[in-house]
Formats: structure tokens, sequence, C-alpha cells
């Protein structure tokens, strides 16, 4: 591929080195258990997202009658994000 400010010789140099280091090895007990501690997480998240689904209709009509969005309805739905 033609390029004009570019020579041959040139094309060596430029080029990226990647390094990858082997992720060390782990336990079965310990991915069981990480896998086990996502459980509550997902509940949380759930949880926070039904919250966020009733603040944004809450948010809506604040934001109809008031002409601007509360600002801890925003607070809220921007920790959610």
């Amino acid at each position: 591929q033609w390029s004009p400010g570019r020579k041959e010789a040139d094309a060596d140099e430029f080029r990226p080195v990647l390094d990858i280091v082997e992720p060390a090895r782990q336990r079965r007990l310990t991915v069981l258990l990480r896998l086990l501690l996502l459980i509550p997480h997902f509940v949380v998240l759930f949880v926070l997202h039904i919250a966020a689904f009733f603040t944004v209709i809450v948010g809506w009509f604040a934001a109809l009658v008031l002409g601007r969005l509360p600002d801890s309805v925003f607070r809220f739905l921007t920790g959610v994000l």
C-alpha cells in the first residue's frame, strides 16, 4: 500500500508488541463462591431497576408540572445508571 511519507524500511519500526500474561490458576471452590455471590448482587440490581422505573414515572410527572426534573430524582437515577 502506498503512502507519501513512509518507506518500506520504516514498516518494521512501528510494529506493535503484545505481551499476554497467562492468568494464575484458580481453585474451583473460589470460582463457585464468586458465582454464588452474584445472586445477591443481581437481586439488589433488580430492586434498584424496579425503583428506577417508578422514579422515572414520578420524575416525568414532576418535570411536567415543575418544568424541570427534581434534583433528588436526578441524583437517584444517575446513581442507578
